[in-house]
């Protein structure tokens, strides 16, 4: 599937309203969610709503997405390798530091959200998901980066990594072996080596965006060049960029459609915006631009969609 700047955009936003349908309801205890059994797709519980939850959990026959964070977890509760409609199971903001290989069935799930735990390696269990996707491990500080890749690169359809907060300097050779990865996370990693980031992306295939969020960026480095696919790139959160040069190496990509600058409390770009001409979309929210600066962008972006 081509990826067009929008679906990049879509990527980017809320999972629920393109895989679970429009907005679906959140129960957040067994007591409101056994009114409605066979409406129940989502579930997001608490500690304290983790009493008899083998027991309970039996009774919602058609979850899909299951919310376990914060709940002071160091291994799973019973009954979670029951739920064999399960698609997206979020465990962040735990103690965990394996999964069970009972798990192994629950052959539906496409994406697994791990952020905030112990884990040091990743449980094989996830090589049993045939459909999974997506996985986030972001902020697992102990995390033994290359060996989590060499089991990655089993896992046959996975399209978006998240390893934001690691503070990871330097990528490891072996992630360019991700060969179906889309869309890459690595925000607030503040010490990356970029120069060496963006030459590892170049000779990665489908990967199509970028996160590079809140990471203390001054610039953009002008081995962005060399990274011929990348379609989208996400620099929100940054506020000390240099935004000349960023303009100057943006200019040096061919590939780059859509840029992302929120949240950088910016008041006004360089005079100078030629360098952003060939992109698509310039998404420029929740920053401080005034009315006049405004259309002084659109102004000399006019075949560039401008978002304030």
């Amino acid at each position: 599937m081509k990826i067009t700047p929008f679906i990049i955009l879509l990527t980017l936003s809320s999972i629920f309203t393109t895989s679970y349908g429009q907005n679906p309801t959140r129960y957040t205890s067994f007591k409101d969610a056994l009114t409605t059994t066979n409406e129940v797709v989502w579930l997001d519980l608490n500690k304290e709503n983790l009493v008899d939850f083998e027991k309970q959990i039996i009774k919602l026959p058609k979850i899909k997405v299951l919310f376990l964070t914060n709940c002071e977890l160091t291994a799973l509760p019973n009954g979670i390798e029951k739920l064999n409609t399960l698609e997206l199971l979020k465990l962040s903001k735990n103690a965990l530091t394996s999964l069970p290989m009972n798990l192994k069935n629950l052959d539906h799930i496409d994406v697994i959200n791990l952020r905030e735990n112990q884990f040091k390696k990743l449980p094989e269990v996830i090589l049993q998901w045939p459909k999974l996707r997506e996985i986030d491990l972001g902020y697992n500080l102990e995390l033994q980066l290359p060996k989590v890749i060499t089991t990655l690169t089993k896992v046959k359809k996975l399209d978006k990594l998240v390893l934001d907060g690691n503070k990871i300097q330097r990528l490891p050779e072996n992630i360019k072996n991700l060969n179906t990865l889309q869309e890459f996370s690595l925000a607030n990693n503040p010490n990356l080596d970029l120069p060496y980031t963006f030459k590892i992306i170049a000779q990665m295939k489908s990967l199509s965006i970028l996160d590079l969020k809140h990471n203390n960026l001054q610039s953009v480095p002008a081995e962005i060049a060399i990274a011929k696919n990348l379609k989208g790139l996400v620099l929100d959160k940054n506020p000390e960029l240099h935004m000349a040069e960023v303009v100057k190496n943006i200019d040096q990509s061919e590939s780059l459609k859509v840029l992302l600058l929120r949240n950088n409390e910016f008041t006004s770009l360089p005079k100078d915006l030629k360098g952003f001409s060939k992109l698509e979309v310039l998404e420029l929210s929740n920053n401080h631009f005034s009315e006049e600066e405004q259309a002084r962008i659109k102004t000399a972006l006019p075949n560039t969609k401008v978002i304030f």
